[in-house]
């Protein structure tokens, strides 16, 4: 039974289906007939058309008769070594090996191969806290701040000394920058317990990312900073899930001051 497809709308038989594609996908190359017998090329073997009669040999000079075959030419120059070389020896991990009984299943002896990977040193990952991390982040920056700013030479007292005072300015501005990216600053809400006696208790509402460094200055914000108008919307939204919220505390970097936030009130909220 013939199998025939439909091909771009059309029935038509696999084989003829087979060679459209070849013909359209496949690009037969062959090395031209050159112009005179017997053309020294270099070639892979792969790309040789070879005959019954004809055995690639790689890495190696043939020359092209008239009729089109390759033929083996003696060279003078060093020829590629081909051959295969040794590969390394994988390493094995600690196992042990049985040894039966002849001409029963009885085990006779067990011995155990050492691993061989205890013969070289381990490595172990350096694990690093967030302050260590932030320590070689700002020696990492200040090094690179004293490629582009070299020391000058000693002689010159004073632009050594305004050199050094640069440095340390740098260096707190870039202490400055790695903490307000690493450290985020705790929103404190502070709520009231509805018992006899007023009292308040006091819970972390969220951890607020100081994006631009305000967080070294909570009191010295603007009206205007990323950093109070998102912790504004904190508070807003937790003072509409709990009722008893009274205000907020946005602390600094060095939980020494903070900066109380009232959430809006209902007459607020409606202008």
């Amino acid at each position: 039974m013939k199998k025939y497809r439909m091909f771009k709308g059309h029935l038509m038989h696999v084989n003829q289906i087979a060679a459209i594609s070849r013909k359209t996908t496949v690009n037969n190359c062959t090395i031209p007939k050159p112009t005179h017998s017997y053309e020294s090329v270099f070639t892979c073997w792969k790309e040789i058309k070879l005959s019954k009669f004809d055995t690639p040999v790689y890495g190696k000079k043939f020359g092209i008769d008239k009729d089109g075959h390759y033929h083996l030419l003696e060279i003078t120059e060093p020829e590629w070594e081909h051959k295969k070389y040794p590969q390394p020896k994988q390493l094995q991990k600690k196992y042990k090996k049985k040894y039966y009984c002849k001409g029963s299943k009885t085990i006779c002896k067990i011995v155990e191969h050492p691993s061989d990977y205890d013969m070289y040193p381990k490595h172990e990952p350096v694990r690093m806290n967030q302050i260590e991390y932030c320590e070689k982040l700002v020696e990492h920056k200040l090094a690179k701040w004293e490629r582009k700013n070299p020391k000058p030479m000693d002689m010159f007292v004073e632009d050594v000394e305004k050199w050094n005072q640069l440095k340390e300015a740098a260096k707190e501005r870039i202490r400055d920058f790695v903490v307000s990216m690493y450290d985020k600053l705790p929103l404190i809400g502070r709520f009231k317990v509805p018992t006899v006696t007023a009292k308040y208790m006091e819970e972390k509402v969220a951890d607020i990312k100081d994006i631009n460094g305000d967080g070294h200055r909570v009191n010295e914000m603007p009206a205007n900073s990323p950093l109070l108008k998102k912790a504004k919307k904190i508070t807003n939204e937790t003072k509409a899930k709990r009722k008893n919220l009274v205000a907020t505390n946005l602390k600094d970097h060095k939980r020494k001051k903070g900066r109380i936030i009232l959430p809006d009130s209902e007459l607020q909220k409606a202008a």
